[in-house]
């Protein structure tokens, strides 16, 4: 009865002129009205948390089309088991004026149809099957993508090298062929890449880090870059890569890489020679490259990504190499000024003073730095990112002090200067008044 007299209220325009956005925390809350609200010329739709009881929602999305020209925001996501029809998603890639799509759908759900009318998106959330991703990708005709999230839902069965020869090399992963498609189309447009998967991975599968990231290298303009949970298995990454890192993106502001690598000094069954090879034992040589980052992987990052705000990667230790394990730093180097936040995995902490001072030399602003011890029963994967052990609060609170008493001698220095008149040059000045 509401609604009839709402239809009869509003005459020949929209109830709503002036509404633009729309967001259900559930779909199983969507009711009639949902269709006076589309009748304005909205501008962003939410449906979040649809299941297969909501049987009254699929005929809503097919009024989709009737937005085409307004629409620029869309977000959709379902929790359920069974698969959203073809007619409903079609209604979606009839959106001409699409600019961010998030959808999250089914691991049975069949791709979309035709996707030739999203030519404008920018942003582009999707979380799917293999097939559902491989064909959006292939199939989206936008030439200026800029933001791009990827999780998996599945995975097709994988096959060990291993079984037929060592050297047998593995078909391209998953992974491999997205970041191929992804430099392919949009290397000039695309600020931003995320991947992850949702699911129980094989444990025998092995990441191959070095050949994925260098298909993203030409993406010159990248400014975040996350990697997430798909490597069950201990990874190789070493300084070098994060010297091609800081070399290819130098306007990167924010780096994720959440995958454990290798510890030093710890043989692992994928990484270190072993009888039980055979005839199959790899090039001693192979074994005599590090396979794991350095401290210096810091200071290369500082120095190579003079922009970058958020660092979250797995470091053995903050110990650098040589000079008693302090900073060596070139010439002119002031520090990085722009990071604020720093996650460094299982991280060995040997003296919470002195590595509070090697991570204020490197970024005088950083605001927190945090990272956690490795004990029996600590997924530090499940809590990439946030985790923060007992030894990692004490160097945050020493970062503190240190800052606090830098900032008074700081203002003890300018007060004499001021005082006496005195003249000094501008590098100096820098040293001075940096924060």
């Amino acid at each position: 009865m509401t609604i009839l007299r709402l239809t009869q209220l509003k005459g020949d325009g929209p109830l709503f002129p002036a509404l633009q956005r729309v967001h259900y925390a559930s779909t199983s809350a969507v009711r009639e009205e949902v269709m006076l609200f589309m009748e304005s010329p909205l501008k962003g739709l939410c449906f979040l948390d649809y299941t297969s009881k909501d049987t009254h929602f699929p005929p809503i999305l097919s009024m989709l089309p009737g937005l085409q020209n307004s629409l620029t925001h869309f977000i959709l996501t379902a929790t359920t088991r069974e698969s959203l029809g073809p007619e409903e998603l079609k209604s979606i890639a009839s959106l001409t004026e699409l600019q961010w799509l998030h959808l999250v759908v089914p691991v049975k759900n069949k791709p979309f149809g035709s996707l030739s009318k999203l030519r404008r998106l920018e942003r582009l959330e999707l979380t799917a099957s293999e097939d559902f991703i491989t064909h959006v990708l292939l199939n989206l005709p936008s030439t200026h993508l800029k933001h791009l999230c990827l999780a998996r839902r599945d995975s097709t069965p994988w096959t060990s090298a291993f079984l037929d020869g060592a050297n047998q090399c593995q078909a391209p992963s998953f992974w491999h062929q997205c970041a191929e498609i992804v430099q392919d189309k949009w290397r000039d447009t695309l600020q931003a890449f995320r991947i992850q998967d949702q699911f129980r991975l094989d444990p025998f599968t092995r990441f191959e880090f070095q050949s994925f990231i260098r298909n993203l290298y030409p993406i010159r303009g990248l400014e975040l870059f996350e990697i997430h949970n798909v490597s069950p298995l201990s990874v190789v990454i070493t300084d070098v890569d994060y010297l091609e890192i800081g070399t290819s993106w130098p306007g990167l502001k924010h780096l994720r890489i959440h995958l454990p690598t290798i510890p030093p000094n710890i043989n692992h069954p994928f990484t270190s020679p072993s009888p039980g090879w055979g005839p199959f034992q790899p090039n001693a040589e192979e074994f005599a490259t590090p396979k794991s980052p350095t401290a210096n992987a810091l200071l290369i990052l500082a120095q190579s990504c003079p922009l970058l705000e958020t660092l979250q990667i797995y470091l053995p230790s903050t110990k650098f190499e040589g000079s008693l394990g302090q900073i060596v730093a070139p010439d002119g180097f002031t520090g990085q000024s722009n990071l604020r936040k720093l996650w460094l995995g299982n991280c060995e902490v040997d003296d919470a003073i002195t590595v509070a001072t090697r991570l204020n030399l490197l970024f005088p602003s950083l605001q927190t730095a945090a990272g956690v011890i490795a004990t029996p029963g600590f997924n530090s994967v499940a809590h990439a990112g946030s985790a923060c052990g007992f030894e990692w609060m004490s160097v945050q609170r020493w970062m503190q002090i240190i800052k606090d008493i830098r900032a008074a001698e700081r203002a003890r220095i300018t007060a004499i200067l001021d005082e006496t008149g005195a003249k000094i040059p501008g590098r100096a000045q820098r040293k001075i008044y940096s924060s």
